[in-house]
């Protein structure tokens, strides 16, 4: 399981120029707040769980937390395996996941390669950005 995060105010991160001509990225018309999306992906699942929220907290993992249980809709203790986010190790989260026989497991530090949902973010990330430049949610242009 993993959260990402969604907003509008999308910025291209790489190009190239020559060093006497900086390139400046130019957006911003649409500014709003973003949107979290938890999400896990497993055997235990019928199909890939999902939540939406406001924000990246403990409270929002909390909840997701209770989700999971009522979708796994069995008494299996489940395993999550997770990163190190601070909203996953809150004290009262590790209480509420061994209540509902959740298992957290947690990866090394900077291994996201070892969490399976992080390659369906990137494709999902990869089709929302295209979907707000086609349809004019975020305007990038090059000065």
């Amino acid at each position: 399981m993993d959260e990402a995060s969604f907003n509008l105010w999308l910025k291209k991160t790489h190009t190239w120029t020559r060093a006497d001509r900086p390139v400046r990225f130019v957006l911003g018309q649409n500014r709003c707040s973003g949107l979290t999306v938890f999400g896990a992906i497993g055997t235990h699942l019928d199909l890939p769980a999902f939540s939406l929220e406001e924000s990246t907290n403990g409270d929002a993992f909390g909840r997701f937390l209770k989700k999971i249980r009522v979708w796994a809709d069995n008494d299996r203790k489940i395993f999550l395996v997770l990163d190190n986010a601070p909203a996953h190790r809150t004290l009262a989260n590790k209480q509420l996941a061994a209540t509902l026989k959740l298992e957290l497991m947690f990866l090394p530090p900077y291994t996201p390669e070892l969490n399976s949902i992080e390659a369906l973010w990137s494709v999902i990330k990869s089709d929302f950005k295209q979907r707000a430049i086609a349809r004019n949610m975020v305007r990038m242009k090059q000065e």
